[in-house]
């Protein structure tokens, strides 16, 4: 034989063997691929997915924050039965919940909740209601939910130059005092103030600024906190008053009176304002408390899972069992 001819042979073996060993390194792969459940039509970042209520989860969510394992709308906290466990999930609004997780991918589904019952998948200023037991120190008043032109809360004091609320102020003066004890000058800047009062501010800045810009510092008429007689503006409104002695006593301390700096860097998604350092609000010591237990959450988010739904309210104090209780 040739030394060409098996030349020829040995090339032709040496490509079958390598034809082998491709063929089974293929066959682990797929193998591979069967037991780890890629083609399983799962919970991966692929193509948008469908529970069994039709909702859809949108390809863009890429990471696994989205509510963890489990179907789109039922992974949230809860055990087995999802968001249905949660106290604030109202079946009334299960369509928006649906709606809203499409638009938002990224928040878990326990979010998704709370931000409906908070109205936040509504449009600001357009889409509204007006505010829930608006003589409750726990109201929410915002850019969802309004006071009416004709409302005046209960029982105004004066605060310096001001006005507020009777409780407001009893607990206001204490914190302005014990402030002072520790060196600290606090006074209030702007406490109550009335629809027209705020009609006059916001048509102002809305003229300087522009409507876009003035509602990232300023409420509309009737959505102010203001005008709740719960709201107070400290010394000086400026961002630099957080920084100052005074402005980081209270940011620290205000919840031991009942006060929360209520609209801050970190929740301004939510609130859809700017940071104020200077802005605080009151809602009663024991809820003040609450918040900062809980790590001082989003107002809106304390607001629907512990004043708009109550959780174990017994059928004696009117409940009956984990369903609203606003007031």
């Amino acid at each position: 034989m040739s030394e060409n001819r098996k030349q020829k042979r040995r090339a032709r073996k040496r490509g079958g063997i390598v034809l082998l060993l491709v063929l089974v390194a293929a066959l682990v792969v797929v193998v591979y691929l069967l037991f780890s459940g890629t083609f399983s039509g799962g919970d991966g970042d692929g193509a948008p997915e469908r529970d069994g209520g039709g909702s859809v989860r949108d390809a863009a969510a890429g990471d696994d924050d989205g509510g963890g394992d489990g179907d789109a709308y039922g992974g949230a906290e809860g055990g087995d039965d999802g968001i249905t466990s949660l106290w604030y999930y109202d079946a009334a609004n299960a369509d928006r919940y649906k709606a809203y997780s499409v638009r938002m991918p990224h928040l878990p589904m326990d979010d998704i909740v709370w931000m409906v019952e908070a109205n936040l998948d509504k449009e600001p200023y357009v889409d509204v209601e007006e505010v829930l037991s608006p003589y409750s120190v726990t109201l929410l008043a915002n850019k969802y939910f309004y006071f009416s032109e004709s409302y005046v809360p209960p029982e105004l004091v004066a605060v310096g130059n001001s006005m507020l609320r009777a409780d407001a102020a009893d607990a206001m003066r204490e914190m302005i005092d014990d402030a002072a004890a520790e060196g600290h000058n606090l006074w209030v800047q702007s406490g109550y103030r009335s629809f027209d009062l705020q009609n006059r501010l916001y048509t102002g800045y809305s003229a300087a600024d522009g409507v876009e810009v003035a509602d990232t510092y300023s409420a509309r008429p009737g959505y102010s906190e203001h005008q709740s007689g719960l709201s107070v503006d400290f010394n000086t409104i400026t961002q630099a008053f957080g920084e100052t002695p005074e402005g980081i006593w209270a940011a620290e301390n205000a919840w031991k009176y009942g006060f929360i700096l209520r609209y801050t860097e970190e929740n301004s998604h939510i609130t859809l304002y700017m940071s104020e350092p200077w802005h605080f609000r009151f809602i009663g010591r024991e809820a003040a408390a609450e918040m900062h237990t809980l790590g001082f959450p989003p107002y809106e988010e304390y607001w629907v899972k512990n004043v708009k739904f109550v959780r174990n309210v017994t059928a004696s104090a009117g409940g009956d069992g984990d369903r609203p209780a606003v007031g």
